[in-house]
C-alpha cells in the first residue's frame, strides 16, 4: 500500500462553551465570551492556541428572546438572504 498524505493535519471546532452561555449575566443584550476549543482531531494532540488567534477579541453574543413566531432569530438566520436573492 502506497503512503498517502494526510488531507489535513488537525480540525479544531471553536465556539462558546454552552455552561458560558447559561452563566447568568448582566440583563444587557450584547456581552463577550472567550471561544473556546469545543472538538479536536486528533484528540490526542496537544491543546491549541487557535481560538485566541481565530477570535482575539472574543465572541460577542446577542441575548434574543425567543418568542412563538421566533421573529428575531429569523431575522439573523435570514438577514443576508435578501442581499443574495436580490
Amino acid at each position: 500500500m502506497p503512503d498517502h498524505p494526510a488531507l489535513f493535519q488537525q480540525f479544531l471546532v471553536l465556539g462558546v462553551d454552552k455552561t458560558d452561555l447559561l452563566t447568568p449575566r448582566p440583563p444587557s443584550d450584547l456581552f463577550c465570551l472567550l471561544p473556546k476549543t469545543l472538538h479536536q482531531f486528533p484528540s490526542h494532540s496537544p491543546p491549541s492556541p487557535a481560538s485566541q488567534f481565530a477570535f482575539p477579541n472574543g465572541l460577542t453574543v446577542k441575548r434574543i428572546k425567543i418568542r412563538n413566531s421566533f421573529s428575531q432569530l429569523n431575522e439573523i438566520i435570514f438577514h443576508n438572504q435578501k442581499k443574495i436573492e436580490s
